[in-house]
């Protein structure tokens, strides 16, 4: 059902699975029965109801003294109050998550806290600290050979040069973002970066090369089916054809836009749409 976003199917189901668990005492079933149902509600935006399962999980995993378990649903944690933008609630669950992947020794989930960290600290304007995260999540990765994270760990770089207005460095870094993604295949990965590398460019005012990002990462989530980044890379679309003067192409652009939101019911991205 989650596979074919039958979201109220599924939950019908992981109720009936969490009331046999909890029935037969078998914490080992409950704890991922409810790791599901907070995914699934995090999957539709509603963080409130996937903090209140995640902390239960968490609470199952400390009764069975299960840190590493722990660690894991923390960082998810801190992933739903990072969404309801509650940054001392979110800092709080990613810096216990990461003493624990230190404790037992994983540096890759280490990463993971560090990441989350460092997002917080962009959003707050801590850019100096955010960038000290993040190039410690590099260093990991590269250590690990995980491209994945080098490539997403590049993108977050990016991200707070351009929060801190050093747009060219952060062309930079999306562009090796890119590259990397490229090279290995990645085409989620590319798309990220090229909608990012076009916010950048944007702001550069080197809008041609702007709208030929964005118009890459579109296609690239249209062949994925990924209507969300769809919408937002029309979005962007929009915007730099209204720097470049060519108004029948933006308002096009929206109104796309626009229809994808209202069909997934993106209530708060229709309301930036509808701005723009």
């Amino acid at each position: 059902y989650l596979k074919q976003d039958e979201w109220q199917d599924a939950q019908r189901e992981l109720i009936q699975a969490d009331e046999l668990f909890s029935h037969f005492n078998d914490p080992v079933g409950w704890t991922w029965v409810l790791l599901s149902q907070g995914n699934l509600y995090s999957d539709q935006g509603d963080w409130s109801k996937a903090i209140q399962v995640y902390k239960k999980a968490i609470e199952l995993y400390q009764g069975r003294q299960d840190r590493y378990g722990e660690a894991q649903v923390l960082v998810n944690l801190g992933a739903a109050y990072y969404a309801q933008a509650n940054w001392a609630e979110a800092t709080e669950a990613y810096r216990q998550s990461l003493d624990i992947f230190l404790e037992v020794g994983d540096g890759l989930s280490a990463a993971m806290s560090l990441g989350g960290l460092g997002d917080i600290l962009t959003d707050l304007g801590k850019y100096d600290e955010a960038i000290e995260c993040y190039e410690a999540c590099r260093e990991i990765f590269a250590e690990a050979q995980s491209i994945h994270g080098q490539i997403s760990t590049l993108n977050n770089l990016g991200r707070v040069n351009d929060a801190a207005g050093n747009f060219e460095q952060a062309v930079t870094l999306y562009e090796q973002s890119l590259a990397l993604a490229q090279q290995y295949g990645d085409l989620r990965s590319q798309a990220i970066a090229l909608d990012n590398l076009g916010v950048s460019l944007n702001e550069l005012k080197r809008w041609q090369l702007a709208l030929q990002a964005h118009e890459q990462a579109l296609s690239i989530y249209q062949a994925l089916g990924d209507r969300p980044n769809m919408s937002a890379s029309l979005n962007h679309i929009g915007i730099v054809s209204r720097n470049l003067g060519n108004f029948d192409q933006a308002v096009a652009a929206l109104e796309e836009a626009i229809h994808i939101k209202q069909a997934i019911g993106d209530q708060r991205g229709l309301a930036s749409v509808l701005v723009n």
